[in-house]
């Protein structure tokens, strides 16, 4: 399935959702979220997903500042645990920490040495930034979510 394809299914979802189940039973349309995932040939899961996305693209466009911060909040311990690359994208850009450039740019070269160093400053950040929200930099779970201490000897977390 092509990122077309998904993507007008994607629209056709939130048109459908914005039917009553009369609406829907009259226009022959799927009745259940079941049924319309099925008859689409996507997953329950992809519409939750989808569904979430909006929601916070919602937050992050035009959320009230008190939304946003509850939201960078809920997203803080997946973004900096290194498992979410989506969510580390969103935090970065709410965080300021993401710079985009709309105008012309220019192409800079970096040596070796130079991606390095961005990168190595880079991760000490995210690691602080971790280090503070409680995740472990060993094991990326936060240390009131994991059932067992990290048996890793090298986490500054192995008792808790």
């Amino acid at each position: 399935m092509t990122n077309e394809n998904i993507d007008l299914i994607r629209s056709k979802y939130f048109d459908w959702l914005a039917l009553s189940v009369d609406e829907r039973r009259n226009m022959g349309e799927p009745l259940t979220y079941t049924d319309f995932a099925v008859h689409h040939g996507v997953t329950r899961r992809t519409l939750n997903n989808w569904e979430r996305e909006k929601e916070e693209e919602r937050v992050i466009e035009s959320g009230t500042d008190l939304e946003k911060v509850e939201f960078l909040k809920k997203i803080k311990p997946f973004a900096l645990s290194g498992k979410n690359s989506r969510y580390a994208d969103l935090y970065t850009t709410l965080k300021g920490w993401k710079i985009t450039k709309t105008e012309e740019t220019h192409k800079v070269e970096f040596t070796v040495n130079d991606r390095q160093v961005l990168y190595t400053d880079f991760i000490k950040e995210l690691d602080r930034e971790a280090k503070e929200s409680g995740i472990c930099p060993v094991c990326h779970q936060h240390q009131t979510l994991r059932v067992e201490s990290c048996l890793d000897t090298k986490s500054e977390h192995d008792t808790d």
